[in-house]
């Protein structure tokens, strides 16, 4: 798109102080609440659909407070995800990294998490430590499923548009996560590196 004299770029605009700062003044967030048993509810309903393996046998708990437009319910507070995980036992979450910084709590279950080659087990209630692009991957090693919550700061870094992810490990899937450049969440890995057959096999019948 050209430059106009007259009028710039549609989206590059020059507007006074005091309409910016009326976009600056958001709406307050209410108090949330969310019942431990619908989360756990909303992860057994994703382990019905056979393309859910363990890295994306995931729900994110957001309040619609947050945000505005596309970015609404981006978060559980201005600038920060939960997300909680389902991973049954002796299944692995491979290893990958983001350049968000995350804080696990483990609710159920026993297993390690490896973070650049160290390995660190969990139990019940252990609280855990992942820093921002660094590879890690869960590995559920005890005989009950794993179930956890994590906090990030990715809601912060997607509006700034500064969002990175890298799935599965290898610097050619290195996705910045904003639109024309990466999938949806659902498939920060490209779908013909798919973990599952049955996720193939879905992926052949949509094509």
């Amino acid at each position: 798109m050209k430059w106009s004299n007259k009028d710039g770029y549609p989206w590059s605009k020059i507007i006074h102080a005091e309409k910016f700062f009326d976009k600056v003044i958001q709406n307050d967030t209410r108090p949330g609440k969310w019942e431990w048993a619908d989360v756990v509810s909303g992860l057994r309903d994703l382990d019905k659909d056979p393309r859910m393996n363990s890295e994306r046998r995931y729900v994110a708990i957001v309040n619609e407070d947050v945000g505005l437009g596309e970015t609404k319910g981006i978060g559980i507070t201005p600038g920060l995800f939960c997300g909680c995980q389902l991973i049954h036992p002796g299944e692995e979450v491979t290893s990958h990294r983001h350049n968000s910084v995350a804080l696990y709590f483990i609710v159920e279950g026993t297993g390690e998490l490896e973070v650049e080659g160290e390995v660190y087990s969990y139990k019940p209630f252990d609280i855990m430590t992942c820093p921002a692009w660094s590879y890690h991957a869960w590995r559920a090693t005890g005989d009950k499923d794993t179930l956890m919550y994590v906090i990030h700061d990715m809601a912060l870094l997607a509006y700034m548009r500064a969002l990175f992810w890298e799935e599965p490990k290898g610097s050619e899937n290195i996705r910045h996560m904003v639109k024309g450049s990466t999938h949806t969440w659902s498939n920060t890995k490209a779908p013909e590196v798919s973990k599952t057959q049955a996720a193939k096999e879905l992926l052949k019948q949509g094509e």
